[in-house]
């Protein structure tokens, strides 16, 4: 009975119609998928430009209201020009992100712009990882730097001890959320880019 069975499975299956591949529908979902990780990409883009122009503000602040102090406004000129390189870095490659479009919408301009997106990203993702290595130790020692000699009654880096135990938290708390950051806002979409170059590259073969 169970070979009858399958049997008669085997001749259904032979004679049912092979689903039909829709490369409009293939490619709205290729653009579907691609707007959930370059959203997730921009949300990080606004919020670190946002943060940029929070630590200018700061740093302009005490330069002008410190002009005559020469330490506070040297350390201050010191992490603006140290921020400047990041900030442009980050708007130059999620400007191009932007305004980066799919073309004609066939499978050769798709892989194209899912690979220029996935380059722009990767090339970011390097930059960023090697230029923090010495933004975050540095700008943590600028900012501890000044909120003491600020707002620390009398000598401020008298306190040497709770300075250095400051400085060293806040690194490794950058370092932990880094690391967070680092995966839930590139790792993934880079791998989810590189998942759906696979499947365009396969269109294309087969079609």
């Amino acid at each position: 009975m169970c070979d009858e069975l399958k049997n008669i499975w085997k001749k259904q299956e032979g004679v049912l119609p092979k689903q039909v591949y829709d490369p409009s529908a293939f490619r709205q979902l290729i653009k579907s998928r691609m707007k959930v990780h370059t959203d997730k990409v921009m949300k990080y883009f606004w919020s670190s430009f946002t943060l940029e122009m929070i630590v200018f503000a700061l740093l302009c602040h005490v330069m002008i209201r410190f002009w005559y102090d020469s330490p506070l406004f040297i350390v201050s000129l010191i992490g603006i020009v140290l921020h400047i390189p990041f900030t442009y870095i980050l708007m130059k490659k999620f400007k191009a992100m932007a305004v980066a479009r799919p073309g004609d919408g066939s499978a050769p301009s798709l892989h194209r712009w899912v690979k220029e997106r996935h380059d722009l990203l990767a090339g970011f993702y390097r930059f960023k990882r090697s230029y923090e290595r010495f933004l975050i130790p540095i700008s943590t020692l600028i900012g501890c730097y000044l909120v003491f000699q600020l707002f620390v009654p009398g000598e401020g880096l008298s306190y040497w001890n709770v300075f250095w135990v400051l400085v060293v938290v806040t690194v490794i708390s950058c370092a932990v959320a880094l690391r967070r950051e680092n995966k839930e806002q590139f790792e993934e979409p880079l791998r989810q880019y590189r998942l759906l170059l696979a499947e365009l590259e396969e269109k294309d073969v087969s079609s």
